[in-house]
């Protein structure tokens, strides 16, 4: 029996983000269940993220062929995610969600090589409209929409 390295190692780095942010959260406190705490949603999304890995690494155990067994890196694609995150936290709050959500989906979508217009645009569309909605909406916080629109 082999380990198919890319998903036992991708299951991995899930499970240490995943519980590295729990165990972060856990500080910002949970509160109760009929009254949640800041801590509460991130301590969730971290185990749940953490869970993921787990069943990752356990779909990694499996029979392997040899050619599977080989863990890839591709600069670029890490390179366009990394300035995704980046682009999304300096513009976030100077430029607004409107500029900053689609523009780290576009560059995001880079990372898979060959950038398909109408996919990426429909998927910036969609996460813009659910980032309003939930932090915007939902969770009443104050970010805006374009520079110097609240």
């Amino acid at each position: 029996m082999k380990f198919n390295n890319a998903e036992f190692v991708a299951g991995g780095v899930f499970v240490l983000i995943g519980a590295g942010a729990a165990i972060m959260a856990l500080g910002y406190g949970i509160g109760a269940p009929n009254r949640p705490g800041a801590g509460a949603f991130p301590v969730i999304v971290g185990l749940l993220l953490a869970c993921a890995g787990i069943a990752q690494m356990v779909k990694g155990y499996r029979l392997a062929d040899a050619g599977s067994a080989v863990l890839a890196f591709d600069l670029r694609a890490m390179a366009a995610i990394v300035a995704a995150l980046i682009f999304g936290g300096i513009t976030l709050t100077s430029l607004g969600v409107l500029v900053a959500v689609p523009g780290s989906v576009v560059i995001a979508c880079l990372a898979a090589g060959r950038l398909q217009l109408v996919p990426t645009l429909a998927l910036a569309a969609f996460l813009t409209a659910f980032a309003w909605l939930v932090f915007i909406v939902g969770l009443g916080l104050r970010l805006p929409l374009l520079p110097g629109v609240w």
